[in-house]
């Protein structure tokens, strides 16, 4: 081959190795926008917005919230699967992401190719909780009254497939447990029916709960994640007495599937710097979340072992899967 031809390849392919490079050191020249897939005023809107804000401090470009809700957040997910891998669409994933093939019969994007996961950015566990005159004190009293009368005692859910009645069905399978569920339209009415007595137990967000546990309207038994919470440092965690169970609701960010491994990590190394800030991760732990910040290879096997776990859990339940 011709000396100067292959001094040009060679130039051609240089020059297509350092694209991605050179984009992720610009990045970014223009406004981001943040997709989150529920409505304003949800804990992960909230969530969304600290972030957002901070990265706009950080790069001198408005990071947009901007909200796509329905379906489960598959609306707002699948406009991020769509969206062209350049960092200028993120998507404010959270579990439903990795619930969504098991509920769902049909989805228009394939959650491990059509994301690159980049940060999981915090967990928020949910709180077992039961009425204050329940003559409890801990999650194994509550089992022993539970196995005392099987069929005979109840809980809230805020719906199939939610967090609440996925927290408490793991609960039962592990505990062996036989209690009805009763299943509500809206998670605050099932909390409510706690806090009056209609109903033995409910499983909440902790940001949603904790203004009651502290007023004790309710009596908190167990926090959901595998370790105790910064927030509720005297409540147990469900795996003190359950080993092996782990059931947070997560908050991540994750950019389209063809977003160049540079840039991933260029986004990875900035939304880490903005998680480590004290004002961010204090205002993060007053909503009830725990902040992360976990690599990219950390969070795609977090989502994988969680959608295998919950798959699970869905197929025994035999769960009616959506259109």
């Amino acid at each position: 081959m011709h000396s100067k031809v292959l001094v040009a390849i060679m130039l051609v392919a240089l020059g297509l190795g350092a694209a991605p490079a050179a984009t992720a050191q610009t990045y970014p020249a223009k406004p981001v926008r943040l997709i989150v897939g529920f409505t304003p005023g949800t804990t992960v809107d909230i969530l969304a917005r600290l972030l957002g804000q901070k990265l706009t401090e950080q790069w001198g470009q408005q990071v947009v919230v901007e909200n796509q809700p329905g379906a489960s957040s598959t609306i707002g997910a699948a406009s991020v699967a769509r969206a062209p891998g350049d960092g200028y669409t993120l998507f404010f994933a959270t579990t439903a992401l990795i619930l969504s093939p098991s509920m769902y019969r049909k989805l228009p994007y394939d959650v491990q190719k059509d994301f690159a996961p980049v940060t999981l950015v915090a967990r928020v566990p949910n709180v077992l909780v039961v009425h204050p005159s329940l003559p409890v004190k801990d999650v194994k009293d509550l089992i022993a009254l539970a196995r005392s009368k099987p069929g005979q005692l109840n809980y809230a859910s805020s719906g199939k497939g939610s967090a609440s009645h996925l927290n408490t069905e793991l609960f039962k399978t592990m505990a062996k447990l036989d209690i009805q569920e009763i299943p509500y339209k809206s998670s605050a009415q099932a909390l409510t029916d706690v806090m009056t007595g209609e109903v033995l137990l409910n499983y909440p967000s902790l940001a949603a709960v904790l203004p009651h546990v502290k007023a004790g309207r309710v009596k908190p038994l167990a926090v959901s994640g595998a370790k105790r919470s910064q927030a509720l440092p005297d409540v147990p965690a469900m795996a003190e007495f359950l080993p092996g169970y782990e059931a947070s609701g997560w908050y991540g960010v994750a950019a389209p599937g063809t977003t160049p491994r540079e840039l991933v990590m260029r986004l990875h190394a900035d939304i880490t710097k903005a998680l480590r800030q004290d004002d961010l991760s204090q205002r993060m732990a007053r909503s009830g979340a725990e902040v992360v910040g976990s690599t990219p290879e950390e969070f795609a096997q977090y989502m994988r072992e969680g959608r295998e776990k919950w798959d699970t859990l869905i197929r025994q339940l035999k769960i009616p899967v959506q259109g």
